[in-house]
């Protein structure tokens, strides 16, 4: 009789505790691309008991272990053996989303951002007499995540010293969390050396932390541009300083300028637009081509703030001539020289008026 209390006593201590435990969730069928209130309630889960009142608990968290969605479902009736709750038409008792941009994004898309999240899914009855049961899964969505260049292409040669980058990447950077960023590094390489390893080794000519938009022209104030020279260049992605996700490593060359008299002297145009030309040497070299004679011209230099400079021009094809004070039919060539003016950096319009009174235009800056 001892004997068979104390096996008894044993079991009962050892056994008891898991004969409560008839529900269990197998598994959960959630989908990073059907994020909503229902979705995160869809499960399998196998009943071992009698059939029961039960309730679902669903959480999502983001990389940082913050709550995104909060879902609690009415009572239902869980029965005996395996139940696909997504076949069940569970209703949704509560649903909450927080105020984070991640939180916001899934609710308008309906689809998990790039990056880790947490899952976790709860079932309780609803009048204790079974034990419930929990899942969490941890995971990290990649599968709608990219990161790449766009401009200027790889090798590519360009001309434009102040050139725009371009890039782009899956998702919206409202949601960037706290110590992410993106990184753009564009660096000179050495002879016979890949972007990539320029990338690794050499110092950066520019690098522009904190990104938030696609396009990145070539700041004035950085170090100028080598023509002939081979440039690399990448964007990262940067958590906790370090380099999580970056982009494949291009490479572009500057073009070395012609020498020849056309290029040095810029035609005008008939109107402002947004392409301009860099002065350096505070001289400006223009042209003016006509089929008619011209006696005389009219100049204006505009700054930024349409304040009107008078400046004083040379034709330097007239000066070259013996005596010779009319403006040459054709190709006339004329150099401004802005030193005497004393230009603060920036952007100007020149602004030409003919005899006819023509007028004719070119967009410079000021280094």
């Amino acid at each position: 009789m001892l004997k068979n209390f104390s096996f008894g006593v044993i079991f009962l201590l050892f056994f008891a505790p898991h004969l409560k435990a008839q529900v269990n969730i197998v598994n959960s069928l959630f989908n990073a691309y059907n994020v909503s209130s229902d979705a995160l309630l869809f499960s399998n889960i196998m009943n071992l008991g009698e059939e029961e009142d039960v309730y679902l608990e669903a959480t999502l968290f983001n990389g940082l272990n913050m709550p995104v969605l909060h879902v609690l479902s009415s009572p239902f009736k869980l029965k005996k053996g395996l139940n696909n709750t997504a076949q069940m038409g569970i209703a949704v008792k509560s649903s909450e989303y927080t105020t984070g941009n991640d939180a916001q994004y899934i609710k308008t898309a309906h689809q998990l951002p790039s990056g880790k999240f947490r899952y976790c899914l709860v079932v309780k009855s609803t009048s204790g007499a079974i034990e419930g049961d929990d899942l969490c899964e941890e995971f990290e969505n990649e599968a709608t995540s990219f990161l790449f260049l766009v401009s200027p292409s790889d090798k590519d040669t360009i001309e434009n010293k102040n050139p725009i980058l371009i890039w782009n990447h899956s998702d919206p950077f409202t949601l960037l969390q706290q110590g992410e960023m993106y990184r753009l590094i564009l660096v000179e390489l050495k002879d016979d050396q890949s972007a990539d390893a320029g990338i690794n080794v050499n110092s950066p000519v520019l690098m522009s932390n904190f990104l938030t938009r696609h396009d990145i022209q070539y700041p004035f104030d950085a170090p100028a541009l080598k023509e002939g020279n081979r440039y690399g260049w990448q964007v990262q992605k940067i958590i906790n300083n370090v380099v999580v996700n970056k982009t494949e490593a291009w490479e572009f060359v500057m073009k070395p300028l012609p020498l020849d008299y056309s290029y040095k002297y810029i035609k005008l145009k008939e109107s402002v637009d947004a392409s301009f030309i860099t002065i350096r040497s505070n001289t400006l070299y223009f042209r003016i081509d006509e089929v008619y004679n011209t006696v005389s011209l009219k100049l204006n230099i505009y700054d930024e703030k349409n304040h009107k400079i008078q400046p004083k021009v040379t034709n330097e094809i007239r000066s070259k001539t013996k005596g010779d004070n009319l403006k040459t039919i054709g190709y006339n060539a004329y150099e401004l020289d802005l030193l005497d003016y004393n230009l603060s950096k920036g952007f100007y319009v020149l602004e030409v008026i003919n005899q006819k009174n023509n007028k004719s235009y070119l967009k410079f800056y000021v280094e």
